[in-house]
């Protein structure tokens, strides 16, 4: 059986493409760390598909990037399926300069390519994969364009004999400094790349100039957490509350004590007040963590979820804590396990273990 690795920097798209690759169903987020540990699903009978987490670089020593090197360094690796942003071609080109170390056979896909073109960067990929020695496909792994064509190419391509792996020998990447390296990528992307925006203010940069200010961050980030908890206590998850517990407890209850009129109390009781009542109470509550988990999700998809990390670092720091810990205990307001879960994205060992002890107290 064949093995291919999927790596790329965080919010490229790794699992999104893998899910498509392998019709699985992996959680994607919208913040550093949301895959922590590799994920393993199948292309085929003969391919093995292996989603690494999300890394800038390879020289950098968190945990995610010690669970994609050490994969990387195995000889069970026979492709590497580099996924990179279309959109930031020469952050994400940093981290292909450095997997040439691990002389494999690499496959390069652009991901993001509407976005990019929204952006006003034109590619030239046959200019690029030139450049860089390696066969280059370009896909929107969101909307599902492109994903048919790599699928396919992987499936006709499965002995990878034929798939490009000159780019350690052609470019030697591990015998040039990080200064070296970006300057190299950015000679190479002002060949193949066109239209490449420089000072245009997209309306992402505009937003994060809003709510990254040091004057308004903070109260935007009150106000918003204030709508999140109307719209969930409030506006929609309440009254769905109120109407789950009418159901439940009043209709349902009535309609039970019916057939249950002429049995032994203690028999009654035991469905009304012990299985209805527990079932019940769950599902009174249900509402309420959905209408939150709604809430959230819009958050980590918008991408202020991140920003958030960004903006409580300075405080999170008084409590011995990184920003990055306040994405768990935002989660930990809905339900403590996945907060306890997502704090497996912190970096230090103490970080994680403080995070997730403060996590129930949310």
């Amino acid at each position: 059986m064949k093995t291919i690795a999927l790596i790329g920097n965080p919010n490229v798209g790794k699992t999104t493409l893998f899910n498509a690759l392998t019709g699985s169903n992996q959680y994607v987020g919208n913040w550093a760390g949301v895959t922590v540990d590799k994920k393993e699903g199948y292309l085929s009978k003969e391919i093995k598909i292996v989603d690494l987490p999300g890394i800038y670089a390879m020289d950098t020593f968190s945990n995610e990037e010690k669970v994609s090197k050490n994969f990387l360094y195995t000889d069970e690796v026979d492709l590497i399926v580099n996924i990179i942003d279309g959109s930031n071609l020469e952050r994400n080109l940093y981290l292909t300069s450095q997997l040439t170390e691990f002389n494999k056979p690499i496959l390069l896909v652009v991901n993001m390519i509407d976005v990019a073109e929204s952006n006003g960067i034109h590619i030239n990929y046959s200019d690029l994969s030139k450049e860089l020695g390696v066969n280059i496909m370009a896909i929107s792994a969101s909307k599902g364009e492109g994903v048919k064509e790599v699928k396919d190419f992987l499936i006709n391509n499965s002995s990878f004999n034929s798939i490009d792996k000159t780019i350690n020998s052609k470019h030697e990447f591990n015998k040039m400094n990080e200064k070296e390296t970006y300057g190299y990528i950015e000679n190479i992307l002002n060949r193949c790349v066109e239209g490449k925006k420089t000072n245009i203010n997209t309306i992402t940069e505009k937003l994060d100039s809003i709510v990254l200010n040091k004057f308004l961050a903070y109260p935007i980030f009150l106000g918003i957490m204030f709508i999140i908890f109307k719209f969930t206590f409030d506006w929609v998850g309440g009254p769905l509350q109120e109407l789950a517990d009418k159901l439940v407890n009043e209709d349902f209850v009535s309609l039970i004590e019916i057939p249950l009129a002429n049995t032994y109390p203690w028999f009654k009781s035991l469905i009304i007040d012990g299985i209805i009542g527990g079932v019940g109470s769950v599902i009174v509550f249900l509402p309420i963590i959905l209408t939150l988990f709604v809430g959230i999700s819009f958050l980590e998809d918008s991408g202020y979820m991140a920003r958030t990390a960004f903006i409580m670092d300075k405080l999170m720091r008084k409590l011995g804590l990184s920003g990055k810990a306040f994405i768990p205990l935002i989660m930990g307001f809905g339900c403590s396990v996945p907060g306890i879960m997502s704090a497996r994205t912190l970096e230090s060992e103490k970080d994680r273990k403080l995070t997730a002890l403060i996590i129930p107290f949310m």
